[in-house]
């Protein structure tokens, strides 16, 4: 038997000092934290109690150096693991931490632009219900900062993040009438409404002190000559421009503030320049840059601000004036190429093929109806 005696020093585990104290092996160090601890871990009973208490003072003595290593987790100061019959909690994985998880596990693979909306929207929510929240509560959440696509995109991404997961309960699912895709606005402008936006913005009939929208004229005309997308028109760059064999080829975009090497379709597409749109492009050299339709800045144009802070002026005076019958956004622009081209009597197969789309979208989505239609008489 091991002899008992008060406050004698057995053994040394690092920092760790082994006594003999009221009958118990008990453990005495200064903590990480700058305080003295002392912890009873089993009585001096049996040969093997020493053994015990040197196995736990050696949990404490590797726990403390982690801690000072950058660890915190790994030391314990209330001592509650290294007592006898601990039973270790297991730590709870949040939505948090799934989510965490499948970021760094996908931000190689994610397009840059998935993740300056989507992912960005989530971690948006995230940061109003902390890393801890429920999914009731990132639900409650989403659905007060966010609606309609935006909720869908959130609700695909959450969800990928949780594939395989074992616990069901923090999945984001939500009924497919929260999330209705609106159809996209068919409504279009005619020739001469399209006409009356060019000259506006080529004139600077609307112009204020604060800019010129005859800057925007190359671009607003582009979009409003060949029916591009506005991210496909802002990533030109003039290698994508043969004046010569009068073609202009749509292979990349600039969206969210990131360059795509591909377009939406993922397919290249030309484009064939009359002298009209001719016209427009060369109008357009001179600057330093090798974009097309840069920014004031000589950057990527931000068609956001441009959105806000030229067109919607601009088409908010004509629509005053009653120049113009509608008060649309610039996508417009696009359904209006598209109808234009097939009231001209271009077929709609070539007319989807130079827009980048198909003809089931055109129908469903682009083409608009004759606002000034007479009934022909039977």
């Amino acid at each position: 038997m091991v002899r008992q005696k008060t406050n004698k020093i057995k053994a040394k585990i690092g920092k760790v000092n082994i006594e003999i104290h009221g009958g118990s092996y008990r453990l005495r160090f200064t903590d990480p934290t700058g305080k003295r601890k002392a912890i009873s871990v089993c009585p001096v009973s049996t040969e093997d109690s020493l053994k015990k208490a040197e196995l736990v003072a050696k949990q404490i003595d590797s726990d403390m150096a982690k801690y000072k290593m950058g660890f915190p987790d790994a030391y314990d100061p209330k001592l509650a693991k290294y007592r006898p019959g601990y039973v270790p909690v297991e730590k709870r994985i949040t939505l948090w931490d799934y989510w965490e998880d499948y970021k760094k596990k996908n931000c190689d693979r994610v397009s840059n632009s998935r993740q300056a909306t989507s992912w960005r929207m989530v971690n948006r929510v995230f940061g109003k219900i902390g890393k801890n929240g429920t999914h009731e509560r990132f639900i409650e959440v989403a659905k007060e900062m966010y609606s309609g696509e935006s909720l869908r995109m959130i609700q695909t991404d959450i969800n990928a993040s949780l594939e395989g997961s074992d616990i069901r309960l923090i999945r984001f699912d939500k009924p497919k009438k929260d999330y209705v895709k609106k159809s996209r606005c068919k409504e279009v402008w005619n020739e001469s409404e399209i006409n009356q936006i060019l000259e506006a913005f080529r004139y600077d009939k609307y112009s204020d002190k604060k800019g010129r929208h005859s800057f925007y004229y190359p671009y607003t005309a582009f979009l409003s000559l060949t029916g591009c997308r506005p991210e496909e028109a802002i990533a030109l760059t003039w290698d994508d421009v043969d004046l010569e064999s009068r073609v202009i080829n749509i292979r990349k975009a600039y969206t969210h503030g990131h360059l795509k090497l591909s377009t939406k379709t993922g397919r290249e597409r030309a484009i064939p320049v009359n002298d009209q749109l001719k016209n427009i492009i060369e109008g357009s050299r001179g600057g330093r840059t090798k974009l097309i339709f840069p920014s004031p800045s000589g950057s990527y144009l931000n068609h956001h601000n441009f959105s806000q802070r030229a067109f919607k002026r601009v088409i908010s005076a004509l629509y005053k004036e009653g120049l113009i019958s509608k008060k649309l956004p610039p996508y417009s622009l696009r359904n209006s190429w598209i109808t234009l081209m097939l009231k001209k009597d271009l077929d709609l197969a070539t007319v989807a093929k130079l827009a980048g789309t198909s003809e089931k979208m055109i129908l469903n989505h682009y083409w608009g109806a004759n606002d000034n239609v007479v009934i022909p008489e039977i």
